[in-house]
């Protein structure tokens, strides 16, 4: 598994309680329609019993040039 880092460019709440936040794709991912990736944020500023990390399938096409991410 590869580690790539991203930057959060865009966030927007679509609909209660849902967001869709968008990131720049590094120039070395690669990825196929229906694929996800497992998400850490680097010293968050709160933890849960779940820990730092989480799994989000891509919403974007992986043609597109931003990696967007739809959760709850």
């Amino acid at each position: 598994m590869s580690a790539h880092f991203s930057r959060l460019e865009h966030r927007e709440e679509i609909c209660e309680r849902t967001l869709a936040l968008a990131c720049s794709q590094p120039s070395a991912f690669h990825f196929r329609a229906g694929q996800y990736v497992e998400m850490s944020l680097i010293a968050p500023k709160r933890r849960d019993i779940g820990g730092s990390s989480r799994s989000f399938s891509i919403a974007s096409a992986p043609f597109e040039n931003q990696l967007l991410f739809i959760m709850r």
